[in-house]
């Protein structure tokens, strides 16, 4: 499961702080696939929430991004977020 304790003082906000985390999972080894699924899917499962959180269906929380380029092959992409969407509202690429 993603996580760290490093975001309280980095100077940066939270979700910066978080993303360079993903990063660095990149720099040890991991592709972005075993990323995204450890911030997603993994740690749904590990609280139990696998059917509310970490998927896209219905009946689960509606929060969803997209991103300008190829999150299966490289995590950077992350740092071209085009939509934000967060319990079915769009704070981001909206039209």
């Amino acid at each position: 499961m993603a996580g760290s304790d490093n975001y309280l003082k980095t100077g940066l906000p939270q979700g910066e702080a978080c993303k360079h985390v993903l990063f660095a999972y990149a720099g040890a080894g991991m592709t972005p696939v075993q990323i995204l699924q450890s911030a997603t899917v993994h740690a749904a499962k590990l609280i139990g929430w696998e059917n509310r959180i970490g998927v896209v269906k219905a009946g689960a929380f509606a929060d969803i991004i997209a991103v300008e380029g190829d999150l299966e092959t490289d995590i950077h992409a992350l740092d071209n977020v085009r939509f934000v969407m967060k319990d079915g509202t769009v704070y981001a690429g909206r039209k």
